[in-house]
This record gives structure tokens, sequence and C-alpha cells, in this order.
């Protein structure tokens, strides 16, 4: 694969670097933003339950995430 339109190796692997960095940055707060609505929609049921509170609902996030 020709990459001669970066003018140096270094400068290529910065950009890369930089670039996926941000792509995971976005991701991750996209995931956060996702996760706090879907918590808004579901704590009311989770604590409507006798005996439930923040431990809880902290597990519901943690088995929600990867769904997300």
């Amino acid at each position: 694969m020709q990459l001669d339109f970066f003018p140096s190796h270094t400068l290529t692997l910065y950009l890369a670097k930089m670039f996926v960095v941000r792509i995971l940055a976005v991701l991750v707060m996209l995931v956060l933003v996702l996760l706090a609505l879907d918590l808004l929609s579901a704590t009311g049921k989770i604590l409507a339950a006798e005996g439930n509170g923040q431990a809880e609902v902290l597990r519901y996030a943690s088995l929600r995430l990867p769904q997300l």
C-alpha cells in the first residue's frame, strides 16, 4: 500500500493515533449519553421494587452497557 502522500512516517503515525483516540472518545461519550437516557427511563421501575437501591441501579447499568 502506497502512502506517499504523507510527508513522513512519524507524521502518519501521529495522525493515525490522534484519529483513533478521538473516534474512541466520541464513541465513549455517545455510549455514556445513551446509558444516561436509558437510566432515566428505567430507574423508576428498578427502584419501585421492594428492597432495590443504588446497587441494583448500578448493576442494571453494568448489565445494560454491552447492549448499547
